[in-house]
C-alpha cells in the first residue's frame, strides 16, 4: 500500500492516494491500531498536499490510538513549522527525534524545517548542509534544502538539491 501511495504522491495524484489509503481504513478486518496506521499515512498525504487542517485532524485520530511513535512526532513538528506554531514544542519533538537516533535524515530533515521557520534560513541551511553531504535517501530534506538555498539566493546550489530531490522522489516525500 506504502508503494502505491508513494507513487501517486510522486504524481501529484492526491485523490489516487487518498482512495488506496480510505480503502483499507474501510477494511472491516483491520482493528483499531491497523486503522490508525492507515490514517496517520492519511495524515502524511494530507500533508504532503498542504492540506494542513486535515492533517492535523488525522495526526490527532491516530495519536489517540497509536502510542506517540516518532512518525507521529515528526509529523506534529512538521505541521507546526508550516503553521508557523507551536515553534517551542516543534523544536522540542525535532530536537527528540535526532537524540534518539542521530543517523535518522527523516530526524535532521524534520529539524531543519523547524528551525527554519523558528531560527531563519541561515541556521537551517546549516543544519541541513551538513546533513545533505551524508544523506543521500530522504527527497524532503534536498526539497527544503533547494528552498533554503532559493532564499539565501544561491540558485546554482538550489538547482543541485533541487536534481537530488528529483533523484531520490520514489521515497513517496516529495
Amino acid at each position: 500500500v506504502n508503494k502505491v501511495v508513494a507513487h501517486h504522491i510522486k504524481n501529484g495524484n492526491k485523490r489516487a492516494a487518498l482512495r488506496v489509503v480510505n480503502r483499507a481504513i474501510d477494511n472491516d478486518s483491520l482493528d483499531e491500531v491497523g486503522r490508525a496506521f492507515f490514517v496517520k499515512s492519511r495524515a502524511h498525504i494530507h500533508f504532503a498536499f498542504g492540506n494542513l487542517d486535515a492533517a492535523q485532524d488525522d495526526i490527532r485520530m491516530a495519536s489517540d490510538v497509536l502510542l506517540m511513535d516518532n512518525e507521529i512526532m515528526a509529523l506534529q513538528a512538521k505541521i507546526w513549522a508550516e503553521q508557523n506554531r507551536e515553534l517551542e514544542n516543534a523544536y522540542e519533538y525535532a530536537m527528540n527525534l535526532v537524540q534518539q537516533n542521530p543517523a535518522d535524515v527523516f530526524a535532521w530533515d524534520t529539524l531543519g524545517l523547524v528551525v527554519a521557520k523558528r531560527e531563519g534560513v541561515w541556521a537551517a541551511l546549516e543544519v541541513l548542509a551538513r546533513v545533505g553531504e551524508v544523506a543521500d535517501d530522504c527527497s524532503s530534506l534536498f526539497v527544503h534544502l533547494g528552498d533554503l538555498y532559493v532564499a539565501k539566493g544561491d540558485d546554482n546550489k538550489a538547482i543541485d538539491a533541487y536534481k537530488r530531490a528529483i533523484e531520490l522522489a520514489d521515497d513517496g516525500l516529495t
